[in-house]
């Protein structure tokens, strides 16, 4: 199993290797390095071939980050902090980790979808980046007919999954 956590205002991955009489033999590293508070509201997938994607919380800077690394996982892992990629997707305002938990998708083609509660925008959002765009596309689920965001908690427990179509 692979495990995304927080300790200590710190986002950490663990992978476990069987062991004797149903226990795990555990590694651990930390995946976002920067001294900011790290890791609340995590969602985390694998690609398949166990690259990790992971998004959270970064209750420091009022974000959404989003971290990487270009190897499987269990190597990135024993490689340690140095080998994962952290950037943000976007600032959402003060949010809680509880009620605006982000959630990822990766398509099979690489696009990542990740919805989150942004109190900037008062509503749901949805970014997305293609594995050749350079930067996250946002687009806000909750406004008006004319384009203007209303005060509104809609988002704030949202969940994402992606279609037959793998879009």
């Amino acid at each position: 199993p692979v495990i995304a956590y927080e300790s200590g205002g710190i986002l950490k991955l663990a992978f476990g290797e069987p062991g004797a009489s149903n226990t795990y033999t555990w590694t651990c590293s930390q995946a976002d390095a920067s001294g900011d508070t790290r890791g609340q509201g995590i969602d985390m997938v694998l690609s398949s071939t166990d690259i990790p994607y992971l998004v959270h919380l970064d209750t420091s800077n009022s974000a959404v980050r989003s971290v990487t690394c270009a190897s499987e996982v269990t190597a990135c892992i024993t490689a340690g902090s140095g080998s994962f990629t952290g950037e943000l997707v976007t600032f959402v305002g003060t949010v809680s980790a509880d009620s605006a938990v982000p959630r990822i998708v990766r398509t099979s083609g690489g696009t990542r979808y990740v919805t989150f509660y942004s109190a900037l925008f008062q509503g749901l959002v949805l970014a997305s980046r293609t594995s050749s765009a350079s930067v996250w596309t946002l687009e806000s689920l909750d406004v008006e007919g004319s384009g203007a965001p209303y005060v509104s908690q809609m988002g704030q427990h949202a969940s994402l999954i992606l279609n037959s179509s793998d879009a």
